[in-house]
C-alpha cells in the first residue's frame, strides 16, 4: 500500500514538472517571436556577430612618415569598408637609415586613443598599408572625402596636446630632402617660384627650411638660396638641420604655409594641417596610401610651371572652386569638417 502511494505521488509531482517546462518552453518561443516581429530580424549570436570582422594594424619599421601614412589608410578602411576593424599598432624604431625620435612613441598612442588594443591571441592581418584596398573603395570621391576629413579631424582632436608646444607660425616651411638634392636639385628650379608666389599672395616672407644633414644645407645654400633672393630679395631665410623627428613634424604641421618634399615625412604633416599646403607634384609620393591627390593647380613663374595645392586633407575640385584664384585665406579645415 505504502509503495503504491509513493508511486502515485512520484507521477504527480514528474506530471507536474513537465507541464512548468512545456510552460516555459512556450514562454520563451512566445519571447522570441515577439522579439523577431518587433526588431524585424532575428538577432546574431555574438560570435556571429563577430565573425565576418576582419582585424587588420600597420606594420612597418620605415621612416615616421612612412608609418603615419601606413597606419592613417589602415584606420580609413573601416570607414569605408565596415567589416573591418583597426587595432592599435605599436611603434617600431625606425631603420637605420632614418633619424630615429625618442619622442614618437607618445604621438602614436595619442592617435590610436579611440582604437582598441590588440588582444593575445587574436587573429590580426598586419599590413606595410592598406592603400590597396583604399584605391579600389575610394570610386566615390565624396565618401571618401567625408571619411578622411573625419579621420583627419580625430587625429588632430587626438594630438592637440603635443600641437600646443608649438603655436601656428607666420611662415613658409620648405622641406628639402637629401635625395633632392641627389636627383639633379629636383624641384630646385621651381621652387624660388613657389616662394615668392606664396610671400606675394600671403604676405610671408620667412622662410623655414628642413633638412637632414649639415651637407644638405650646404648644398642648399649654394645651389637653392641665391635663387630664392633673386626670385623674391625680401625673404629672410632660416635653417632647421636634423633634430627630433617629432619635432619637425610638429613644425611642419603648425606652419602657415607647407611646401612638401617628394617625402613622405612632410606628406604625413599634411594629414592634419589646417593651412594651405604646397606641392610641385599632383600626387605626392605616388599617392601614398590613400590616393593622395593635391587638386588645386597654379602656374607660376615665365615658365608657367604647375603647382599644385590643397587646403586641407582630402579636398576635391570643388574645394579649389571655393577657394578661388589663391589669395591665401584657405578654407580652414574646421569649416570643411
Amino acid at each position: 500500500m505504502k509503495s503504491r502511494i509513493f508511486t502515485t505521488r512520484h507521477a504527480r509531482v514528474t506530471r507536474n514538472l513537465v507541464r512548468a517546462v512545456i510552460v516555459l518552453l512556450m514562454s520563451m518561443c512566445a519571447y522570441s517571436a515577439w522579439t523577431v516581429a518587433s526588431r524585424g530580424r532575428r538577432l546574431p549570436h555574438t560570435r556571429e556577430m563577430n565573425r565576418d570582422i576582419r582585424l587588420v594594424t600597420q606594420r612597418g619599421v620605415d621612416g615616421l612618415g612612412h608609418q603615419l601614412l601606413g597606419m592613417y589608410s589602415c584606420m580609413l578602411l573601416p570607414r569605408l569598408d565596415k567589416r573591418w576593424k583597426y587595432v592599435q599598432k605599436r611603434f617600431l624604431r625606425t631603420d637605420p637609415r632614418h633619424v630615429q625620435s625618442r619622442k614618437a612613441a607618445s604621438l602614436f598612442r595619442a592617435l590610436q586613443r579611440n582604437y582598441a588594443p590588440r588582444l593575445s591571441g587574436s587573429k590580426v592581418m598586419e599590413v606595410d598599408n592598406c592603400g590597396g584596398y583604399i584605391k579600389q573603395l575610394c570610386t566615390e570621391k565624396n565618401a571618401c572625402k567625408a571619411a578622411k576629413l573625419e579621420l583627419s579631424h580625430q587625429w588632430l582632436t587626438n594630438i592637440d596636446s603635443l600641437l600646443q608646444r608649438v603655436s601656428v607660425r607666420q611662415n613658409i616651411l620648405l622641406h628639402v630632402r637629401g635625395g633632392d638634392s641627389d636627383n639633379q636639385l629636383f624641384g630646385f628650379d621651381v621652387y624660388p617660384s613657389v616662394l615668392n608666389l606664396i610671400s606675394k599672395r600671403m604676405g610671408l616672407f620667412d622662410v623655414d627650411i628642413f633638412c637632414e644633414s649639415q651637407a644638405d644645407k650646404a648644398l642648399i645654400q649654394l645651389a637653392l638660396i641665391p635663387k630664392l633672393l633673386q626670385s623674391q630679395p625680401e625673404l629672410s631665410v632660416s635653417f632647421f638641420v636634423g633634430g627630433d623627428p617629432l619635432e619637425s613634424w610638429i613644425q611642419m604641421v603648425q606652419a602657415k604655409a607647407l611646401v612638401l618634399a617628394p617625402s613622405q615625412f612632410s606628406v604625413s604633416a599634411s594629414l592634419v594641417r589646417k593651412c594651405v599646403t604646397f606641392s610641385i607634384v599632383e600626387r605626392p609620393v605616388r599617392g601614398r596610401y590613400d590616393d593622395n591627390t593635391f587638386p588645386c593647380v597654379l602656374l607660376v613663374g615665365s615658365e608657367k610651371r604647375a603647382v599644385y595645392y590643397t587646403p586641407f586633407h582630402g579636398a576635391t575640385v570643388d574645394d579649389c572652386q571655393e577657394l578661388g584664384m589663391f589669395t591665401g585665406e584657405s578654407l580652414s579645415f574646421h569649416q570643411a569638417f
